[in-house]
């Protein structure tokens, strides 16, 4: 069992990182697409104009999404290096601690959601106001139409393609928070089977 015990502590490392890269995905691209357009302080939920004018968003919550990934990057950056404690002294690997990890990694994955439909939802609004204008074709793509922008405008902004890194990178984030949870309480059941067997 203290194999499986080690793998755990190993694997829940490697998803605390995960977790934490994802989070800084996440922030730093919502942080540089509001860059891209002079002036813009939030693109989520904007209506884009096409004469390089800056985006007026919803910068409450732009402000509350890049606030939700910077905090459960904090607390997997916090974690991580705990679990690497934990792996060599396993006197550091408290039951207590093993509780709170659920209850922490859980209230993160419920963070991260609802950050993560915000981002989503934001995106999509500012992309169906990139493609509701007359001067684009009916079918084009908001990534087609950020070419064109950059082409009118003689730019090489990357706004569409900073919110969509975004996005993707909150729902890993939220998988990936989900998952710490799973193996946050397998880790609580191994434990206990380790005391059972002694």
């Amino acid at each position: 069992m203290a194999g499986l015990k080690s793998a755990l502590l190993g694997f829940e490392v490697l998803l605390l990182l995960t977790a934490l890269g994802a989070g800084l995905a996440a922030t730093a691209s919502l942080f540089l697409s509001r860059q891209e357009i002079e002036g813009s302080d939030c693109l989520l939920y904007g209506n884009f104009n096409w004469t390089g004018a800056a985006v007026v968003g919803d910068k409450a919550k732009c402000d509350f999404s890049l606030f939700a990934q910077i905090v459960v990057s904090g607390v997997a950056l916090v974690s991580a290096l705990y679990r690497c404690l934990s792996i060599p002294c396993e006197k550091l690997d408290l039951v207590c601690f093993r509780v709170l990890s659920v209850i922490i990694y859980g209230l993160s994955a419920a963070f991260v959601l609802i950050e993560s439909v915000i981002v989503h939802v934001g995106v999509e609004q500012f992309c169906e106001s990139m493609t509701d204008n007359p001067i684009v074709l009916s079918n084009s793509t908001c990534q087609s139409n950020q070419d064109l922008f950059n082409t009118l405008m003689g730019s090489e902004a990357n706004f569409y393609g900073d919110l969509r890194i975004s996005a993707v990178a909150s729902w890993v984030s939220l998988g990936t928070w989900l998952v710490l949870t799973g193996v946050a309480l397998i880790s609580i059941c191994v434990r206990d089977d380790d005391k059972n067997m002694a």
